[in-house]
C-alpha cells in the first residue's frame, strides 16, 4: 500500500498538506500536473491500480472521476463505499480529513483543493458561520455543478491560465464553495434557502454508506 504517513514521517491525522504534499508520488501515481491558483489547487492525476491512502487537506477537496467506469473502494474516518465509479461522478473530502482509494483499474482523475483562508471568507460574505457548519464527505457521485466547474478548472490549468487565470479561477472556486455549503454541508435543506438557491439532499450519501470494515 501507498501510506502517506510513511512518507511524511508520522501519522496522517498528525499533518495536513496542500495537493503537492499531500497525494504520494510513487509508485501507484503515474503521472501530475499541478496549478495553484490564488485562492485553489487544480491537480490532474494518473493513477494505476491499487491502493492510495492520502493525507489531511488544510480545506475542502472535490475530486472528479475523468475516465472510464471501473470499480472502486472508498473511505473516510469510519465511513466507507464499495462500488462502480462513473465518469464525471464526483467526490468531497472535509478538511481535516484523510482519504484512501481502492482501484481495479487504471484511472484519471483531477482534484480540486479550495484554499482553507478563502473558504471561510466565502462562508462569512453570505452570513454563514464557518465554524459552526460542517462539510458532509460524499462518495462518488453525480454532480453536474462541480463536473461544469471541474472542467472549467482543468481547461484553465492546461492553458496555463493565459489571461486572467487567477481571477477567473477564484470566480470557479467561489463557485465550488456557495455549492459545497448549499448541498454538501451539515447546513441541510436550510442552507439553499438561506443562500438563494433550493437545495436538495446531496445526491447519493445515506444510501452509499456502511460501516467501514476493520
Amino acid at each position: 500500500m501507498d501510506r502517506s504517513r510513511d512518507r511524511n514521517g508520522g501519522a496522517a491525522d498528525d499533518a495536513q498538506a496542500g495537493l503537492r504534499e499531500g497525494i504520494p508520488e510513487i509508485p501507484k501515481l503515474r503521472s501530475r500536473e499541478l496549478k495553484v491558483f490564488g485562492t485553489i489547487e487544480v491537480a490532474y492525476h494518473r493513477f494505476l491500480p491499487g491502493e492510495i491512502e492520502t493525507l489531511p487537506f488544510k480545506g475542502p477537496v472535490v475530486n472528479l472521476h475523468l475516465s472510464a467506469p471501473h470499480r472502486l473502494v472508498q473511505r473516510q474516518h469510519d465511513l466507507a463505499r464499495e462500488g462502480l465509479v462513473a465518469t464525471n461522478d464526483a467526490a468531497v473530502t472535509p478538511a481535516g480529513a484523510p482519504g484512501y482509494w481502492r482501484t481495479d483499474a487504471a484511472s484519471e482523475d483531477m482534484s480540486m483543493l479550495l484554499e482553507e483562508g478563502f473558504f471561510r471568507r466565502v462562508a462569512q460574505e453570505v452570513d454563514v458561520d464557518p465554524d459552526k457548519i460542517e462539510i458532509v464527505p460524499v462518495f462518488s457521485a453525480p454532480d453536474p455543478q462541480i463536473e461544469r466547474i471541474g472542467h472549467s478548472l482543468l481547461s484553465e490549468m492546461e492553458t496555463r491560465g493565459l489571461m486572467g487565470g487567477d481571477l477567473y479561477a477564484e470566480s470557479q472556486a467561489t463557485a465550488l464553495t456557495l455549492h459545497l455549503l448549499r448541498n454538501h454541508s451539515s447546513l441541510g435543506r436550510s442552507s439553499g434557502r438561506k443562500l438563494g438557491h433550493e437545495g436538495c439532499p446531496p445526491p447519493g450519501l445515506t444510501p452509499c454508506w456502511r460501516a467501514a470494515r476493520p
